[in-house]
């Protein structure tokens, strides 16, 4: 699905969010909310269940989003603290496996980054950039999730994204393995 259907999906997926609602504590998504489905975008997922992606190459990629923190600081690499130039920071814990397959090899390990998610604001806008050079520089490189993840191997780690709303929707978009989305 090119970026136009995920687009024209975004008013479907931003009422979504006021069916997924938030949390008690009013920080994020409730946990125990099924996924919605909308009719142009990918589902809404839960966090903690794992979402099945099928490769093109055949391989199955599972991706979990274990939480989600919303804040408008978070520890810098090179300063003590860092804040949000969009204005709030989307720390995704996420966990990504890659089955193995009997033709596996090393080099066939799936590159995954900040850069291969995206926000939608809860309006339904889907930002321009939401990973800004101060949300790169967040956390220790052990912190982060590895930039590539080997078949056979679960990568976990956090992904952090810069928000210009406090609630929204995540999109994960990996070429040729397919894209889900999580509300924060």
């Amino acid at each position: 699905m090119g970026v136009r259907g995920v687009t024209a999906g975004l008013s479907a997926l931003a009422l979504s969010l006021v069916l997924v609602g938030c949390a008690a504590d009013g920080r994020g998504p409730s946990v125990t909310t099924p996924p919605v489905a909308t009719s142009e975008g990918p589902a809404v997922s839960p966090l903690g269940a794992p979402v099945a992606l099928a490769a093109a190459d055949g391989r199955e990629v599972f991706v979990t989003v274990e939480s989600v923190d919303v804040t408008a600081t978070c520890p810098g690499r090179s300063e003590p603290t860092l804040r949000a130039e969009l204005g709030f920071f989307v720390v995704l814990d996420v966990a990504v496996r890659v089955a193995e397959t009997p033709m596996s090899t090393t080099a066939d390990a799936l590159p995954i980054s900040a850069e291969d998610f995206a926000v939608v604001d809860a309006d339904g806008t889907r930002q321009p950039i939401s990973s800004t050079q101060t949300s790169w520089a967040c956390f220790e490189d052990s912190e982060l999730l590895e930039p590539f993840v080997a078949a056979g191997v679960t990568a976990q780690g956090n992904v952090v994204l810069d928000s210009r709303s406090r609630h929204g929707v995540v999109i994960l978009e990996l070429p040729g393995v397919g894209t889900a989305a999580w509300a924060f």
